[in-house]
Formats: C-alpha cells, structure tokens, sequence
C-alpha cells in the first residue's frame, strides 16, 4: 500500500489512447542559467525559446508555468569532450556545462500523455474525473535525481481551471484507492498544456 510520502515527480506512462510513452520525447538546447535544477519528472515550460522549470502549479492561464513537458533527462560534454547523459541537471547548470558543449533537455512533450503521480494524501475511486492542482515545485533530490512535485489532494474538486483530471488510480500491487498517498494516473486538463491552450508566448 502506499502509506510513505515518497513523491517522484510526473512520470509519462503513455498517450491516453495507448502507445509508447516514448513517442513525445524532444530534445531542446538550455539557453540560459537557471537557479532552479531539472529533476527528472519535473515540469518545464519554454517561453520565447528558453526552457525554465515550472516552479507553481499550471492553470489554464498561460504564464511561465505553463507546461511544455516532463523533463525525462539531459545531455552534454564533459572538459573532457566526453558526452555525459544525466538524469537531472543542478540549478546553475549552464553555468557549470555549457562551457564544453550544449546542453539538450530531454522532454516529454506530448500533450495528450497519461503520466502518473503521487497524491500528498488518499484519493478515492470516487475521484476519478476530477481536478486537482500540483505541488513539491523547486524540491527535487540530487541523491535519486527525481522531481519532488506530488498532486495536491486538498485541491480534487470539480474546478475547470486546475492542472490535471484524474484518469485512474495507477495499477500495481503496492497502490490502491484509499491509501493514504495514493499514485494516480492524470492527463493534462484541457488549455492547460501549451499546445492546447490557444495563446501564444
């Protein structure tokens, strides 16, 4: 059961109709410091062309929190000219690598994915097709790598604005409806993501 707060950050599973969670994988070059670490399962957004990571829950109001992906990774050179792949990227990192090479953001961009998340509390069958907002932002580990952002149980109602609908409790033999942190299975609710909201940056 899960009964640790133990929260991962968004962790893309696959379109919502089925398929490969791979298939929204893209690479985006850092053009810019930013004090902020990527950790894997964060949420990043590119305005005017610069990645940042989100650090407040999205909404349907387009701003700099406004999701463009999950990141997944990144990659880059070493002073040796070595390429190094990672699985998250320290605040100030592009001060510290992109001296021996680009910087490319892996990002899972797809905005129709089913990503699962942990719940900072129980979520209900009964849940199922509600909203809820996102929290744990500018939290993620250096010793796992992995995100801290959880869905914020306090906020599951029916509001049209909130970050994500709930599409499922995520199946496995450690989780089930009920627990007191439940992991979930969400999408993007709809304007919420920047390929479907209808303003531009």
């Amino acid at each position: 059961m899960s009964t640790t707060a133990a929260p991962y950050g968004i962790i893309p599973i696959q379109l919502v109709g089925g398929g490969q969670s791979t298939a929204g994988v893209r690479q985006y070059k850092l053009l810019s410091n930013t004090t902020t670490g990527f950790y894997y399962g964060d949420i990043v957004n590119i305005g005017a062309g610069v990645a940042t990571p989100v650090t407040a829950t999205p909404t349907t109001t387009r701003n700099g929190n406004t999701p463009w992906g999950i990141f997944v990774g990144c990659s880059f050179y070493d002073a040796n000219g070595q390429p190094q792949y990672k699985q998250y990227l320290p605040a100030n990192g592009y001060t510290t690598y992109s001296g021996y090479g680009d910087i490319l953001l892996s990002v899972m961009d797809d905005p129709f994915m089913t990503m699962q998340i942990q719940a900072t509390g129980s979520v209900a069958n009964t849940d199922i097709g509600k909203k809820a907002a996102l929290t744990g932002f500018s939290a993620g580990s250096v010793t796992t790598g992995n995100s801290k952002v959880s869905l914020d149980q306090s906020t599951i109602a029916t509001t049209n604005t909130l970050a994500v609908t709930i599409i499922a409790i995520a199946p496995g033999p450690n989780n089930a409806a009920g627990d007191t942190y439940t992991d979930v299975w969400v999408r993007w609710n709809q304007n919420v993501h920047a390929y479907n909201n209808i303003l531009g940056v």
